[in-house]
């Protein structure tokens, strides 16, 4: 089997580094598309945001210590997955391929729903039992329960930002037999 070349990063790291980009947008009076990462040229930013959103709430769920939580990249972009979490707590090294999708704003896609992404990736990843497919809920509302049909994948969550306070994130869905379900504060203490 062939590696994957991915660059890796600390998660306090990636945090402070997408921190310090926020701040050069809204400082430089950046178009609302460039601060929401809308435009063609900020995918790869877009996917590494995401990332520290799901790689956030996964170290709260699972209450791995900050610094013990690395996120990377694959440099192959053709790659099953947009994301690796990697992470250790109490010697055991966890990995997770991670295939980010979003539910964008309704203002964007008003008919995308979860339901259709879930069935969308599962016929695309057919057979993908170390690929967790993390739909980013980009949108408020009220919560749906999702009929998630038969995969062959590590897992599939959704996580976001909490609707009722924006400094909180949400991760519900299931890797592997084990269920999450966690509300995480935002910040990294």
């Amino acid at each position: 089997m062939p590696y994957m070349i991915a660059s890796f990063v600390k998660l306090p790291e990636l945090y402070l580094m997408l921190g310090n980009l926020a701040n050069e947008l809204v400082a430089s009076g950046a178009s609302s598309a460039q601060r929401d990462l809308r435009e063609n040229s900020q995918k790869k930013t877009k996917e590494m945001h995401q990332a520290a959103i799901l790689a956030r709430a996964i170290q709260g769920s699972f209450e791995v210590e900050p610094i013990e939580m690395l996120v990377g990249f694959p440099e192959d972009e053709y790659c099953d997955y947009d994301a690796i979490l990697l992470w250790q707590k109490q010697g055991k090294v966890t990995q997770l391929n991670v295939q980010l999708k979003e539910l964008p704003p309704v203002s964007l896609a008003p008919k995308v729903t979860i339901g259709g992404i879930i069935n969308k990736v599962i016929k695309k990843l057919p057979r993908s039992p170390d690929v967790l497919v993390a739909i980013f809920v980009n949108r408020g509302g009220s919560t749906q329960k999702v009929c998630v049909p038969h995969h062959g994948l590590a897992g599939v969550c959704a996580y976001g930002f909490n609707g009722l306070n924006p400094r909180t994130i949400f991760v519900v869905g299931y890797i592997g037999e084990t269920r999450i379900d966690a509300t995480i504060p935002l910040k990294i203490t």
